[in-house]
């Protein structure tokens, strides 16, 4: 655990502190996690480096937000003290890998991650796939939230399912 996150971390482990924070900032104000509701998660996983070899990374605070013992949904909270002008990928990165611990699950259950920013400087890193994908001075701008991935069946030749790529501030 890093020091500078230790206070951080130790806190966002309580579920009532927890369950306020996902409330707040996830669905303003309203009370739809409570506190019982939460389990912890896992806040390691591991990834394929561009060399080939297995690596870890870490999350701060992962937790289950259950009911009658049915995972409902996954919600991660990342603590910065300083930008990351990588965070959008590393969120992504975080995102992607527990959705991929859902592998062979008929019904995947939500990764729902947060950043909190305790610096004292506005952030000025991107906070979007868009604004991370796109320089500044290009006129014409892709709209990265726009991309569609398509699943084609290939028993029927036609596309059942499309999930928009995109990340929600």
């Amino acid at each position: 655990m890093a020091e500078k996150d230790l206070l951080e971390k130790t806190l966002e482990e309580h579920n009532d502190v927890f369950a306020d924070i996902v409330n707040a900032l996830g669905f303003g104000g309203e009370e739809l996690v409570s506190p019982e509701s939460l389990k912890p998660g896992p806040t390691a996983s591991i990834y394929e480096a561009p060399d080939g070899r297995k690596r870890e990374q870490y999350r701060d605070v992962v937790k289950y937000c259950t009911q009658s013992g049915v995972v409902l949904a996954l919600f991660g909270l990342e603590n910065q003290s300083g930008e990351d002008y990588d965070m959008v990928f590393r969120m992504m990165s975080y995102d992607g890998a527990a959705y991929k611990q859902q592998k062979g699950r008929r019904k995947k259950y939500p990764v729902i991650s947060f950043v909190l920013y305790y610096g004292l400087e506005h952030w000025k890193a991107p906070q979007s796939l868009r604004e991370a994908l796109v320089r500044q001075n290009e006129k014409r701008r892709m709209d990265a939230a726009g991309i569609r991935s398509s699943i084609w069946c290939r028993t029927t030749g036609s596309i059942w399912w499309r999930w928009p790529f995109s990340l929600v501030r």
